[in-house]
This record gives structure tokens, C-alpha cells and sequence, in this order.
């Protein structure tokens, strides 16, 4: 499978979980940092079927198919920014082709309250 290079026109950031000492009392938290910021193509889906309610109105889960340039140290432990949104890796990432690209499915997530 060739992968269209030129077809990678949206900005994604992948984040990983990092633990970090608080100076003052010496307590760890998780916080989430930015491992890498990148083009990739995406496209978008929402999942007819499989929807969620939230304070009583139903919404639909948004995923993403997102497909880019060959990267080394991308995990599934990690999340993807896109379009202003957080989204967790549900399914892959598979290398495509010989080291050519990777690709994986993504789901929507809600950070409030969220801990690494």
C-alpha cells in the first residue's frame, strides 16, 4: 500500500503521560506532554450505533482513521490531539508497508477530570 504523502495536510500531536515531582510537598501527579507534533491524514467518523448519553442527550462517538509518515516511539498508551480535540488509540498503531507509515483508529474522549 503507497501512501499519498501529499494527502497529509492536518496537524496532529501525540502526547504521552509523564510523571512529575511537585517541589513543594514532594507528591507525584501525571501530567500529559507533547512527544511529537506532525502531519497525518485523518478522517473522520462518527459511529452510528454506538452512542452515549450525556446529561441526557445522546451523542455520537466521533473516531478518526489517522494514517502518517513511519515514526519510531509511538505507543498506544498515548493520545492524539486533533481539530481542538482529545482522542485515545483504540486500535493500532500498525506499521504500514515496510517502515512507510503508520496507521490507527482513534476514539473522542472527554478530559474532564481526566488523569493520565
Amino acid at each position: 500500500m503507497a501512501m499519498q504523502l501529499g494527502a497529509q495536510r492536518h496537524r496532529v500531536e501525540f502526547q504521552r503521560s509523564e510523571r512529575q515531582q511537585d517541589e513543594e510537598t514532594g507528591a507525584y501527579t501525571y501530567v500529559w506532554s507533547t512527544l511529537i507534533r506532525c502531519s497525518a491524514d485523518v478522517e473522520e467518523q462518527l459511529i452510528s450505533g454506538a452512542e452515549m448519553v450525556d446529561d441526557g442527550a445522546q451523542l455520537a462517538k466521533r473516531r478518526i482513521q489517522l494514517e502518517m509518515r513511519y515514526r519510531t516511539g509511538i505507543t498506544s498508551a498515548m493520545r492524539v490531539i486533533y481539530d481542538n480535540a482529545t482522542f485515545r488509540i483504540i486500535s493500532g498503531p500498525a506499521q504500514i508497508g515496510r517502515r512507510e507509515g503508520l496507521a490507527m483508529t482513534c476514539e473522542e474522549v472527554s478530559t474532564q477530570g481526566e488523569t493520565p
